[in-house]
């Protein structure tokens, strides 16, 4: 189960950090019951985002079942995917280097 709050919190930080790794690997640090994943949004299919940014879409994971999946229910979510919208990829990629 993710908390409403905490995903205000991490989009509200990922927003002022910007969608990268190193956001990431904070919010890892921020919120160690949480799994975090960091992908292109084009790499997501048939999924709602929990939000919508003009940077990045977040997206809910469950591992309910044994299988990983999407859901849009926070209380059955265990885990996030900051999803980077195509046109910031290539700055993220310099960030890296």
């Amino acid at each position: 189960m993710i908390v409403k709050d905490d995903i205000t919190e991490i989009t509200r930080y990922t927003e002022q950090a910007g969608a990268s790794e190193k956001t990431v690997e904070r919010l890892r640090s921020a919120f160690p019951e949480y799994h975090f994943t960091w992908c292109l949004d084009d790499d997501v299919t048939a999924a709602k985002p929990v939000h919508e940014s003009r940077d990045f879409n977040l997206y809910l994971v469950s591992g309910n079942g044994g299988c990983i999946g999407f859901t849009g229910e926070p209380e059955m979510a265990t885990g996030l995917v900051i999803a980077v919208l195509d046109d910031d990829w290539s700055p993220l990629l310099a960030q890296q280097s």
